[in-house]
């Protein structure tokens, strides 16, 4: 709502359409004794029609509404309000139309404000009357409503930097999906209203949810030990009910525990020294026990009792159930099989036995010393199918459903096969490891990047050095050739001064004679008339003495005569004078040439010594950027060998991780396969692709043995005697929550942004009411206490944070459509990226550090030199506002998700990579795991998208 007539000159062409808006509107009539509360009746239509265009952000006409003493302070036509008269009130005027000129909020405006109902004028013009009073402020208890079921769209996600876990957030639920095995492992409610944002720790153990005034975080612990049975042995096996566990060590004993809380039941005495192998019945009543001995024994669980026991001719490495039968195998390549009374029912001969498993009753698997997989028909005395591991088998497992195999041999690795014995993968490798040397890997393409960026910019120091250089030699150079110049025009101008000084003394003398001549002949003259006026005065005479008269006749000749000598005398002495005089005027113009081309030389020679100080000053100067340019090449040499160091290290623990696998066990639901050995970890994997799971870690020596439980649960056992139960899919718990979601919390309005630190240890929170502030905040992540305030950063609420890559800087955008920087260790600002023209809705930091990407509701993501503010590039070509942009890995490759229904990977030239398929609405949020493997997205539609970030093809769909 605008109210300065600033503003509506400023609109006048909207109005000129507004027919009807020059008509006033009804003011109703309020009328009532108790006062106008300012806070509940008025401020709420203000904030819904007028702060939009008059507040601290956007002070059309100067003028901001958002307080009593901003509207008695008024805008460029004074003041808003007048205490205690409504009707000269410029505000109530404007809401009211009683000016057309005035009349307000224009017409289609984009706040979508609208006029003021009659109501609402009057309450507006009662309060004005009353005296413009503030209510006195009063707690108010927040009226939660319950959320609308049809509130689905996604409006914040997160994946984990491996990539076992995705979230996304639809209405006032968070929910977590296992990527790898694409279930969902948590929903959550994260509070009464909708969550903003979400983000994972580095280490994806710990995810944050953003709502209204707080923020909650959510632990997934690692390594759940439901229970440990100390003193169990390394050699185990599992009741197919899941209520029994037997386990043996090398005195032939064998331990039987109750499960689950695996309280100790009985011990039974199976063999004379080590069991080698030890299986239940199918209806988990009879124990079979094989021995170092070379005995068969077969017990009843219940009682403890032995059923029957044979010795055999050959050791045992294994036994399996067929039914009531059991089928034993070791080093002779012999596969026996014997009834329940341990009669001998038939014999198998293969490749040296050291697996046994069934498949069902008729059908048994063997893996063998040959690496050879074989599959029997207990009727048939050929395998009906084999596969080659290509190493000693030392251990085999088939899916519950008959759908997979799998296989572990001396090669270290083990096998995934199809049903049909096709290979599906192989299972190597600690994937934790090798996941801190792709790590490694990207902080070597980071490294190797900053080398070309330093040399690059010691080359490009190196050339102005050089230029600087051939500018010192040219300046100096120039300086003798100005000085020869110099001191030639100074000779010139000598020259010139003496010619002149000389002629103007040769006219002063030629002017000398010449008035001495006039003076000759103007005292001859006078002798003349003197001699003429004696003839005459003797001709006067009564008696004339023609004698005196002819001698003073005579007298007056010779007089004449010297007169016309002086007088040739003179004319004479004035050619010279005037020859004089018309020399002076070339000399002088001589010497004003001389003495302007001396002041040229001279200026010439001062701006050749300044050029030279000039140069020089640029020579020291580009010599020390060298110098500090050349440094940095040669640190950043030094980093990236470092970098190849430690990749090369974590490149030989991943290959030192890949040890020999001992045991092997599918789960029952025929999703999770785990695998153990001599590196005293379990690894989980992928029942149908083979992807990596979990690694657990709990042993402190070779697992031998590995089996699931009815419930899931999974089971191990070790060198180190100990019999550990596992939770595989622990809770995604509430840990703690920041702020109270009340109207005092900590946390003002939305949690729109989130981040974490890179080392894990700082959560920044981006929140701020609309249209009047932002905030931004920096938690301690392991107490939850507010480590650091940044207040007016920005001046409306906060949509997106990003750590640097080294954590020194956060990066925020807004809805003042401004990207900064922060300094963490000072707290100021230390960029303002200005340019957008709409919110500011998401940055990312490039992984050197050196750029920084902004993606706005002006349809554009813009690219920036964070080193010095400037602007790389504007990335067009979206239709609608773009909703997020991060970096993918170390590329130069940008992932976005915009309104127009597209999630796509630009790269930093604005040119599109690739396009992610079967995008079907408004897309509200994207991200991307550290690797650059899995892009995950989601929208308005509520469906959290998975697609392989490599080929661009759909992975998964979570529905809403």
């Amino acid at each position: 709502m605008i109210f300065s007539r600033l503003s509506v000159l400023l609109l006048v062409s909207a109005l000129a359409v507004r027919a009807a808006d020059k008509n006033p509107l009804v003011i109703a009539e309020v009328q009532r004794a108790e006062p106008v509360n300012y806070e509940r009746e008025v401020l709420p239509f203000l904030s819904d029609n007028c702060l939009a265009c008059h507040s601290k952000t956007t002070a059309k006409g100067g003028l901001n509404l958002e307080t009593r003493e901003l509207m008695l302070k008024g805008g460029e036509n004074g003041a808003a309000i007048v205490p205690g008269r409504a009707s000269e009130s410029l505000a109530l005027q404007a809401a009211a139309h009683l000016d057309a000129d005035l009349a307000m909020p224009p017409r289609d405006n984009k706040a979508k404000a609208k006029d003021l109902t009659p109501e609402q004028l009057g309450l507006l013009k009662l309060w004005i009357d009353q005296g413009a009073k503030i209510s006195p402020k009063v707690e108010r208890t927040i009226e939660w409503q319950p959320l609308a079921e049809n509130l689905g769209a996604i409006f914040a996600v997160a994946v984990t930097a491996d990539g076992q876990f995705a979230a996304c957030a639809r209405a006032n639920r968070v929910f977590v999906y296992h990527l790898p095995s694409g279930r969902c492992v948590a929903n959550e409610v994260a509070g009464r209203d909708q969550v903003n944002a979400l983000a994972f720790n580095p280490d994806g153990t710990l995810m944050a949810s953003g709502g209204y005034r707080e923020v909650k975080l959510w632990r997934r612990a690692r390594d759940v030990q439901k229970y440990r049975l100390a003193e169990a042995g390394p050699r185990a096996a599992m009741s197919p009910d899941g209520k029994w566990l037997a386990t043996s060590g090398d005195d032939g004993s064998v331990k039987l525990w109750t499960l689950p809380g695996g309280q100790p039941a009985r011990s039974i005495a199976t063999a004379s020294g080590a069991v080698a192998a030890l299986k239940f019945s199918p209806d988990s009543a009879r124990l079979a026990c094989a021995g170092a001995d070379k005995s068969l024994t077969i017990w009843n669980v219940a009682y403890g009792q032995p059923l029957g026991r044979v010795e055999m001719p050959g050791d045992i490495a294994a036994l399996a159930w067929l039914g009531d039968d059991v089928a034993t195998g070791g080093s002779d390549g012999v596969v026996r099989i014997w009834n329940a009374a341990l009669a001998p029912v038939k014999e198998l001969k293969g490749g040296p036995i050291t697996a046994l498993e069934a498949v069902a009753p008729n059908r048994i698997l063997t893996g063998s010393a040959d690496g050879v997989l074989r599959i029997w028909e207990i009727e048939k005395d050929q395998p009906v199918a084999q596969m080659n591991h290509g190493a000693a088998i030392t251990a085999i497992a088939v899916r519950p459903d008959g759908q997979r195999f799998a296989t572990a041999g001396a090669d270290n690795a083990a096998k995934l096969w199809s049903a049909d014995g096709k290979p599906v993968a192989e299972l190597r490798g600690n994937r934790y490891v090798q996941e801190a040397a792709e790590e490694r890997d990207r902080a070597l393409q980071v490294e190797s990047g900053t080398v070309a960026y330093r040399k690059e910019g010691a080359t490009n120091s190196e050339k102005q050095m050089k230029g600087a250089q051939e500018r010192v030699k040219k300046s100096t150079d120039a300086i003798p050739l100005k000085q020869q110049d110099l001191e030639t025009k100074q000779k010139a101008l000598a020259e010139a001064t003496t010619a002149k000084t000389a002629l103007e003394r040769a006219l002063a003398g030629a002017e000398a004679e010449l008035k001495k001549g006039g003076e000759v002949l103007e005292a001859a003259d006078k002798l003349v008339l003197l001699a003429k006026n004696d003839a005459d005065a003797l001709k006067t005479l009564t008696t004339p003495d023609q004698a005196a008269i002819d001698k003073a006749l005579a007298e007056a000749a010779t007089k004449t005569q010297e007169v016309a000598k002086a007088k040739a005398e003179r004319d004479q002495r004035e050619v010279l004078r005037k020859q004089a005089a018309e020399k002076i005027e070339p000399a002088t113009k001589k010497l004003a040439e001389a003495e302007a081309a001396l002041k040229k030389a001279e200026t010439a020679r001062t701006v050749a010594a300044t050029e030279l100080t000039l140069a020089t000053a640029e020579e020291q100067k580009t010599t020390a950027a060298l110098a500090l340019a050349q440094t940095a090449v040669e640190a950043a040499e030094t980093s990236r060998k470092q970098a190849e160091a430690k990749l090369q290290t974590a490149r030989a623990a991943a290959t030192a991780a890949a040890q020999p696998i001992r045991a092997l066990a599918f789960s029952p639901d025929n999703q999770t396969l785990a695998t153990a050995g001599d590196d005293q970890l379990i690894h989980t994997w992928s029942a149908t692709s083979g992807a990596p799971f979990v690694v657990l870690k709990g042993h402190e020596a070779a697992v031998s043995w590995l089996g699931f439980a009815p419930d899931g649960d999974l089971i191990s056992a070790a060198g180190d005697r100990a019999a550990v139960v596992w939770n595989l899919a622990p809770e995604w718990k509430l840990e703690r929550t920041i702020g109270t979601g009340e109207t005092k919390s900590t946390l003002i309005d939305r949690v729109n942004a989130l981040a974490f630190s890179h080392d894990g240890k700082l959560l920044a929170t981006g929140s701020g009411e609309p249209s009047r502030g932002g905030e931004i905040k920096l938690w301690n992540v392991v107490d939850g206490a507010l480590i650091r305030d940044l207040p007016n950063v920005h001046s409306d609420a906060v949509l997106g944070l990003d750590f640097s890559p080294d954590d020194k800087f956060l990066a925020s955008g807004a809805a003042d459509k401004m990207a900064r920087v922060i300094d963490l260790e000072t707290g100021k600002v230390a960029r303002t990226f200005e340019g957008h023209t709409h919110h500011v809705l998401a940055v990312s930091w490039s992984l050197d550090g050196r750029t920084l990407a902004t993606a706005g509701a002006d349809n554009l993501v813009k690219v920036w030199d964070a080193t010095n503010g400037t602007r790389k590039k504007n990335i067009e070509g979206y239709e609608k506002e773009v909703t997020a942009v991060r970096f993918v890995g170390a590329a130069a490759t940008l992932l976005t998700s915009s309104g127009d229904n597209r999630v796509r990977l630009v790269g930093l030239d604005g040119k599109e990579v690739r396009a992610f398929p079967e995008v079907a609405d408004f897309m509200q949020a994207a991200a991307i795991t550290a690797d650059g493997k899995f892009v995950i997205a989601g929208g308005q539609d509520g469906v959290l998208r998975v697609w392989n970030a490599t080929d661009g093809k759909p992975l998964v769909v979570f529905p809403r």
